[in-house]
């Protein structure tokens, strides 16, 4: 559970890097694309903030994900995880400069690789399973 949370807050920080790279190298409209799909998610996460903050604390002490909080992270990984790693396959030759933008783009698209698999293991196999969505 908190190997997932930390992914999570991996996969922000590296998209932020990817975006200081894109418009460091002089790709601004990829930057803009970039940071455009980056705010949308973080605009939905951030509209429920409070909730956000409230579950996780839920989460850590019960030891295993509320609905509330997976029904959050799905939408953030569902909408986010997919374009990011769409785009980022994309855009990862422009962002290049050097070999930490190099490493850093890599581990995005790893770790967007990582999240939109466990997205849909949890949308498709186990609610295929079980008839109805389960929290792993």
């Amino acid at each position: 559970m908190l190997v997932e949370l930390g992914f999570f807050f991996l996969d922000i920080i590296t998209d932020l890097k990817q975006i200081h790279d894109l418009y460091h190298s002089g790709q601004h409209f990829l930057g803009g694309l970039m940071l455009f799909v980056y705010s949308a998610s973080m605009t939905m996460l951030v509209a429920e903030l409070t909730k956000l903050y409230s579950e996780v604390v839920e989460t850590l002490k019960k030891g295993y994900f509320t609905d509330e909080f997976l029904h959050m992270m799905n939408l953030e990984k569902g909408f986010e995880s997919a374009l990011s790693l769409m785009a980022s396959a994309y855009i990862s030759r422009f962002a290049i400069t050097d070999a930490v933008s190099l490493a850093s783009n890599v581990f995005n698209i790893l770790i967007s690789s990582l999240s939109l698999a466990l997205f849909l293991q949890r949308r498709v196999i186990l609610t295929k399973l079980f008839g109805r969505y389960v929290s792993v």
